[in-house]
């Protein structure tokens, strides 16, 4: 492998790496503004919004099915 062909397989894996990155950042604003938004200011639902996000972030399982 050449140097200009490790160079393109380098940047294809920041491209995505920070691409994943911003997505995830979006996404944990978007999540909760869209929450208050279509929930209202209902304490139980944004409660729990909360702790799906805390639950997502520490590897928990999710449901089973």
């Amino acid at each position: 492998m050449h140097v200009d062909e490790r160079a393109g397989v380098f940047w294809r894996w920041w491209t995505a790496g920070t691409t994943s990155m911003v997505g995830s950042a979006v996404g944990a604003v978007a999540l909760p503004l869209t929450a208050l938004t279509v929930l209202g200011n209902a304490a139980f639902p944004l409660r729990l919004v909360r702790k799906v996000r805390r639950c997502r972030r520490s590897g928990a399982p999710g449901p089973r099915r």
